[in-house]
């Protein structure tokens, strides 16, 4: 940490010192600081100081992941073929849309927009014409270690469902509108799950899911009253929910849904 100290005196003193001087000079600056790395977590693992946090973080901005912004890639992947560092001829000026298309579904979970301009530099020097091909691209993939995944598997990315409970919701005919009933039981459980990785915490959990903190306050609130009629029990509604009994408490006076005697 001993270069954090350094930075953090930097930007409480307004001052450095040269290397080689005796004495420090004000200085008049502004500092931009960028991370791959969660700095909330590893300041709770005492991995980064607290007070530097506090003190770079006056106006964060989150960039998604790339995976998150598709309609990112063909921009960036024109551009670092503009900057490619080519020594060949003929040199490489476009990129096959059907292999535009493979990278715009791949999924960039290593290292993101760097690992995007590593492909796309070395299927520069694979190429064999003056265009990018997707066989060129998939070669190059495979080569940087990616093992793509044409369909997800069972229990992977897609969500998988419980038959027979359907099959028991659509048998009761004293329920109207069974689809809405699916959607706010699965939209609750979806905001509670963000939630418990989020610390119980509404706004980092609504930047999880990508949703306004009012309409995931919204939709947690709904869901809850729902939930609340079934029992007045707190501890047997903690257990149905899934979210501790101390934090529901807050949540239900938050709300307005505790029934206190």
């Amino acid at each position: 940490k001993p270069l954090q100290q350094k930075l953090r005196r930097v930007i409480q003193e307004g001052e450095i010192r040269p290397v080689g001087s005796p004495s420090f000079r004000k200085v008049d600056v502004r500092i931009i600081a960028a991370t791959n790395k969660d700095l909330r977590k590893e300041v709770e693992e005492n991995r980064f100081l607290r007070d530097l946090y506090f003190r770079l973080n006056r106006f964060p901005i989150h960039v998604p992941p790339l995976r998150e912004r598709p309609e990112d890639i063909p921009l960036l992947a024109l551009h670092f073929l503009r900057n490619a560092p080519q020594k060949r001829s003929p040199q490489v000026t476009a990129i096959d849309p059907e292999a535009m298309s493979y990278l715009v579904a791949e999924r960039w979970e290593e290292n993101n927009v760097r690992e995007l301009r590593n492909t796309v530099e070395l299927a520069c020097d694979l190429a064999p014409g003056p265009v990018i091909e997707k066989a060129t691209i998939q070669r190059v993939r495979k080569l940087l270690g990616n093992k793509r995944r044409e369909s997800a598997p069972p229990g992977g990315r897609l969500v998988s469902i419980n038959e027979e409970a359907f099959r028991k919701l659509f048998a009761d005919h004293g329920i109207s509108k069974p689809f809405k009933i699916i959607e706010r039981e699965f939209l609750g459980k979806v905001i509670v799950a963000a939630l418990k990785q989020s610390g119980w915490k509404l706004r980092p959990a609504a930047r999880l899911l990508g949703l306004s903190p009012g309409k995931v306050r919204e939709n947690l609130r709904e869901y809850l009253s729902r939930a609340r009629e079934e029992t007045e029990d707190v501890e047997e509604l903690a257990g149905k929910v899934g979210i501790p009994e101390d934090v529901l408490e807050k949540k239900l006076d938050d709300f307005g849904l505790n029934r206190r005697s």
